[in-house]
């Protein structure tokens, strides 16, 4: 059985445990699932808190698989070798509630049920099998043994395991995870399901990965005289929000401020710098201080400091109290700013977080309780589709999540069920027809691009010169949705329609440009383009562009080409998606025939009317 030594140390004025084993091992493994493990590059190995919580993680970890060994030696910053007379067990016997014996150190090894050996052995085999990297292997041991000793003691064979056990399994054992250590379980457990019971592919959407700081909450001289100008008549609400927004000042540092305030704003070079402000906000500060009258502090409360949790109240009171929308939606461009999402996406989170706090009629989403918010999700619901529910319950998550470091239970906020809809599709010959009608050079071969290679219509609008290869016949496709890069179809039937076109418009940078050279064709030219075709050609279907790519992945499947291939064109993460595609490619359903067609009808005229 492999061993792990352990052995206090103090690392940059902090005692830490060191964890001493051999390097690709199985307890490297146990050892980075511990929160709070770090590395030493100068005492070279892991360390984790000097705690109880640590300590009986890692003593739950090795229960069944490693041997923990206690060095009596004290090992310094840069020194792992010195030694110490300090007995070890007095440490263990202290912060563990276990037994201090050695038996309770060194626990005999668990053997697990035969059903549970038999899965582990055969994982281990086949990661070798597939050839693994020692440190992967060992990476998804820990994980994939954890998974399979919870559902055996739930009495479930982890062969017979739906989807929505495994999901939810992830998401309460993801929490507390690093970013990696997240991959490493869902890569672990997918290997099981995807490569050793040949199984389809799993998707685990458990939300985008952030690392975003707060920011201080600041308006420049010309925003802030728009924000709290003439509107807020209260000399003090007005030198609060400056002080706050203007020079960033936090709140317990408001609430030390002296009465007199020329000497001490000047260590803030907003302040400093401006000697409008600068004059402004003493002209305020004189103002309030003679309608209050106070001794010490420049904010006072019936003859006394402000408390710093008052002043945060105080501050967010004000926003609430004029209605400062631009405070909120600041905050939150300043989120969503430091994420790599689509600015489409981020557009939405703020258009529904600003109806939300507008609701709520800008009170701060701290002090909004849960039950507030499912009233407000069962009302803003009402008359509106899923879809639009749903990312108004993703924002709001996003929100909490990132900005307020809360996170709210699924079952506070339910998500609306979303009815499964069929895309609709056009025929070859209404395809033809629209093309047909259109006499403009450029929204002829936008339309034709767009459906001979189901592209989305940003992906169409910030098409390059540069992304056509005529050579190769196809287009390159960069950062389209997601962030990913593809290759798609260039039609040899319209590479030289193309070519003529671009002959003839001459564009500087972009395959379809606006009035402006140099910038793309706006989306709102593009609609209208393909509206006023249609409408000619006399289809009265609600034809919009991303019509025409649902038609391009239909009309490729009913050619008999695979999916997989279809998938790629179209720059689908799940097959999943490109299947919803084969609702009218199935022959053998289309073939049919309704029993009203046996039918012997005949017109009688003799009946009499009713």
């Amino acid at each position: 059985m492999d061993k792990l030594t352990i052995r206090k140390i103090e690392h940059r004025g902090e005692i830490r445990i060191a964890c001493i084993f051999d390097r690709f091992s199985y307890a490297e493994a146990v050892v980075r699932q511990i929160s709070g493990r770090l590395w030493s590059q100068t005492c070279r190995c892991w360390h984790i808190p000097y705690s109880p919580e640590a300590w009986q993680t890692l003593q739950k970890l090795c229960k069944d698989t490693l041997e923990i060994c206690i060095e009596a030696t004290t090992v310094s910053k840069g020194n792992s070798n010195q030694p110490n007379n300090t007995n070890e067990n007095q440490f263990v016997q202290k912060e563990s509630n276990s037994s201090p014996s050695s038996a309770a150190l060194n626990p005999i090894p668990v053997i697990l049920p035969s059903s549970n050996q038999k899965n582990l052995v055969n994982y281990k085999a086949m990661l070798e099998i597939k050839k693994y990297s020692q440190a992967t292997i060992h990476a998804y041991l820990p994980f994939f043994e954890n998974y399979v000793k919870h559902f055996e003691s739930e009495g479930k064979s982890i062969d017979a395991i739906q989807h929505n056990d495994i999901f939810e399994y992830i998401f309460c054992n993801t929490r507390n995870l690093s970013q990696t250590q997240t991959k490493q379980l869902v890569c672990a457990i997918k290997f099981y399901y995807e490569k050793i019971l040949g199984r389809e592919k799993l998707y685990f959407s458990l939300g985008g990965l952030h690392d975003i700081k707060p920011l201080a909450i600041l308006f420049d001289y010309a925003e802030i005289q728009e924000l709290a100008g003439p509107n807020i008549h209260n000399s003090g609400h007005r030198l609060c929000l400056w002080l706050v927004f203007h020079l960033g000042i936090r709140a317990d540092d408001i609430v030390e401020l002296p009465k007199y305030l020329g000497e001490c704003l000047q260590k803030y070079p907003q302040f400093s710098e401006n000697n409008k402000a600068m004059l402004q906000m003493l002209m305020m500060a004189e103002n309030y201080q003679q309608q209050t009258n106070n001794n010490i502090f420049l904010f006072e409360k019936n003859g006394r400091p402000f408390e710093v949790g008052e002043m945060r109240q105080f501050i967010w009171w004000l926003v609430a109290r004029y209605k400062l929308d631009a405070i909120y939606q600041k905050q939150f461009r300043n989120m969503v700013a430091q994420t790599s999402m689509e600015k489409t996406t981020c557009e939405q989170y703020e258009r529904h977080f600003m109806a939300f706090v507008k609701a709520m009629e800008y009170k701060n989403p701290a002090y909004i309780r849960g039950d507030q918010i499912r009233f407000f999700l069962h009302t803003y619901g009402k008359g509106r589709a899923a879809d639009s529910q749903n990312a108004m319950i993703t924002a709001l998550r996003f929100y909490y999540k990132h900005c307020l470091k809360r996170d709210f239970l699924p079952s506070e906020m339910p998500r609306a069920r979303i009815p499964s809809l069929k895309p609709q599709v056009l025929s070859l010959e209404e395809i033809a027809a629209i093309i047909n009608a259109i006499d403009n050079e450029k929204q002829r071969n936008l339309i034709c691009l767009i459906y001979s290679a189901g592209l989305r219509r940003s992906e169409a609008q910030n098409l390059k010169l540069s992304d056509i290869d005529y050579s190769r016949g196809v287009l390159y496709i960069k950062a389209a949705k997601g962030k990913k890069d593809r290759f798609t179809l260039l039609s040899p039937s319209l590479a030289n329609t193309l070519k003529s076109y671009l002959e003839q418009y001459k564009p500087r940078r972009y395959v379809f440009e606006g009035e402006k050279p140099g910038m793309p064709y706006s989306y709102t030219s593009m609609d209208r383009a393909l509206k006023q075709a249609v409408a000619r050609a006399g289809i009265r279907k609600r034809v919009n562009l991303h019509l025409l790519r649902h038609s391009f992945a239909t009309h490729v499947l009913e050619d008999g080409y695979d999916t997989r291939y279809l998938q790629q064109l179209l720059g689908h993460n799940s097959i999943k998606t490109t299947q919803q595609y084969t609702h009218l490619t199935n022959e053998s359903v289309l073939k049919v025939r309704s029993p009203f067609d046996k039918l012997n009808l005949t017109k009688n005229k003799n009946r009499p009317p009713p």
